[in-house]
């Protein structure tokens, strides 16, 4: 994996290779626009430096999930791509100055609403990992997943708790599934989605994808460290998920929810925002009510 430094300096010499358009451009505009034209060059390319912070957003995707991280090095992760291509804008607006590079995507789970925005993503830009469960599934879109990462050469990882990646300060710890589950038809899909914790320095963050109970159960039996201080919280906070004994065991201080605005499931569940609040969950937030949100660690 190249350097942060190298993402920055790459589009540097982007931008200076594109100088005699500009500057051809620029000759026949007024000298305000001259003067405007170039500050907004000069924040693009200050924007490529890194800041040294973690930057984590829950994107406004509709009815699904998707979560964009931009590490304090300047790596880039997308968590699923939500039901459809609303997470290509909403990721060209967070990603730095022409800027195409993924390093890695995470598909918790072969699902429309967690898989499909992926496809128009690997599309557009360049991806160099994509880790997933594998579990069989027949949706072409999934076909489709398969097929671009084998045309443009994308690193396939199977998941299983023992695999987990380190981004510098960061880790994206690998909760659940224990075991290489790739081909599994029996597993239900909701109960086959990557849990991950987001280990950085001294905050954690819990993201379940759609787990259900019973593997809310499994997690819970095998006396994982589940505490985190930040929970997206499962399925979008359908009454599935988020069982008691399970938010109890995370006991976060914020919850993040995950669901369309007016959707038809219903969600969230008022048995799970009540299961939230009886483990003195102190703030809960909701991307249909509350729209992209953003957390930032120094």
């Amino acid at each position: 994996m190249p350097p942060p430094e190298a993402f920055f300096y790459n589009k540097v010499i982007k931008i200076l290779s594109g100088l005699p358009i500009i500057l051809y451009n620029l000759a026949i505009l007024p000298p305000m626009r001259i003067i405007i034209t170039l500050a907004i060059i000069l924040v693009a390319l200050l924007s490529q430096l890194p800041d040294n912070r973690l930057h984590v957003y829950f994107l406004d995707i509709g009815q699904g999930d998707s979560i964009f991280i931009k590490t304090p090095n300047n790596h880039h992760i997308l968590i699923d791509g939500g039901p459809d291509s609303t997470v290509v804008r909403e990721i060209s607006e967070l990603m730095p100055f022409l800027n195409k590079n993924i390093d890695l995507i995470i598909l918790t789970h072969p699902d429309a609403d967690h898989l499909n925005g992926l496809i128009d993503v690997i599309e557009r830009y360049s991806v160099s990992n994509i880790y997933l469960t594998g579990v069989a599934n027949a949706k072409p879109e999934y076909a489709r997943l398969f097929d671009l990462a084998i045309t443009k050469n994308i690193n396939l990882i199977l998941a299983d708790s023992q695999t987990d990646f380190k981004f510098g300060p960061l880790i994206l710890d690998t909760l659940y599934p224990f075991s290489n589950i790739s081909g599994n038809p029996e597993i239900a899909a909701n109960d086959s989605s990557i849990v991950t914790k987001i280990i950085y320095r001294q905050h954690k963050i819990l993201l379940t994808g759609d787990l259900e109970e019973n593997g809310e159960k499994q997690l819970l039996n095998s006396h994982i460290d589940l505490t985190a201080s930040i929970y997206k919280a499962g399925h979008h906070g359908s009454k599935t998920s988020s069982s008691l004994p399970f938010v109890k065991e995370i006991s976060p201080e914020i919850a993040i929810i995950q669901a369309g605005k007016d959707n038809r499931y219903g969600h969230p569940h008022s048995i799970t925002i009540q299961n939230l609040y009886k483990t003195h969950t102190k703030h809960i937030y909701n991307t249909a009510t509350d729209g992209r949100i953003k957390i930032i660690f120094d």
